[in-house]
């Protein structure tokens, strides 16, 4: 069984659900990924095991976990179980502007480079509240009433409340900075920003000021994996959305994406979605009609 994503994207607010479901660990895991905006998961059944930098946890059915932006993170497949959980993507710029609050409870948090993530299990009553909140602005988001979005970030500020309750309980704790974080953060922009273009190890290396031996070390602790499976990846995950969402011809899609060679990339893609580029739009594009 594959992972599938429904995802439900706010068209007037910078937030959006992403429901998603994970089969058994010999199924391909998600790839590490970072954004500026807050991520709150939670676990809606079985387990799957999550990875924030350099920390991987198990996050069991009623268990969340609130990551802080510009983290790099990825969920992956618990041994032999299935999971689902549910996923609140939100822009800081949806929390208040008020300066007061701004300053003493916003900046704080975001700013704070220590603070990456908390998990919160199940045991705890905010687990519940956050879940029910997240199923609240979903209710809303199909519900398109005049006015939602008040509702809606109403309900944001409510989730931030307990993020923030769970950023005071840890911030105590003395915690440093890993300054490798920042390193391999600049090299997985570079390559978010740079992977439609010829792009090499040494590029790679070169973005976090490090030798091509240490960037080799720093994907692998952090994204676990190669630099140059990183990038491919990513380009893979960038060409799915193209296949999906437009009719440009596959080699075109290809160079758009970095792949100098159709075929090379054809292969890396079969392998990854033991489909090709074409049979993958045919199924995702008539999928989409139905």
């Amino acid at each position: 069984m594959e992972q599938t994503t429904t995802c439900i994207s706010s068209k007037t607010l910078p937030l959006s659900i992403e429901y998603a479901t994970t089969g058994y660990a010999h199924d391909k895991d998600e790839l590490a990924h970072m954004h500026d905006c807050l991520e709150i998961s939670c676990v809606l059944q079985g387990s799957l095991y999550c990875s924030v930098n350099d920390d991987r946890f198990l996050l069991e059915q009623g268990d969340l976990c609130f990551i802080n932006h510009g983290q790099l993170h990825r969920a992956t497949h618990a041994p032999t179980l299935q999971s689902k959980r549910v996923t609140l993507i939100v822009s800081p710029n949806v929390l208040t502007r008020n300066s007061y609050v701004l300053e003493h409870f916003v900046k704080p948090l975001l700013d704070n480079r220590t603070f990456s993530h908390v998990k919160i299990s199940q045991s705890n009553n905010i687990a519940t509240e956050v879940r029910t909140l997240i199923e609240r602005i979903d209710a809303l988001e199909h519900e398109q009433e005049p006015g939602c979005e008040l509702e809606e970030i109403a309900l944001v500020h409510m989730i931030f409340r307990y993020m923030y309750a769970a950023y005071c309980a840890v911030a105590h704790t003395n915690v440093s900075y890993d300054e490798n974080i920042g390193l391999q953060l600049a090299m997985t922009t570079y390559i978010y920003e740079h992977f439609s273009e010829h792009v090499t190890l040494e590029h790679i290396a070169q973005a976090g000021s490090v030798s091509k031996s240490k960037c080799a070390r720093l994907f692998q602790k952090y994204a676990h994996t190669t630099p140059i499976d990183f990038l491919n990846t990513y380009r893979l995950e960038q060409s799915t959305a193209l296949l999906a969402s437009t009719n440009e011809a596959v080699s075109r899609i290809a160079a758009q994406c970095g792949f100098n060679q159709q075929s090379y990339f054809n292969r890396l893609f079969l392998r990854a979605y033991n489909c090709t580029p074409k049979e993958y739009r045919t199924r995702v594009q008539h999928g989409q009609r139905s």
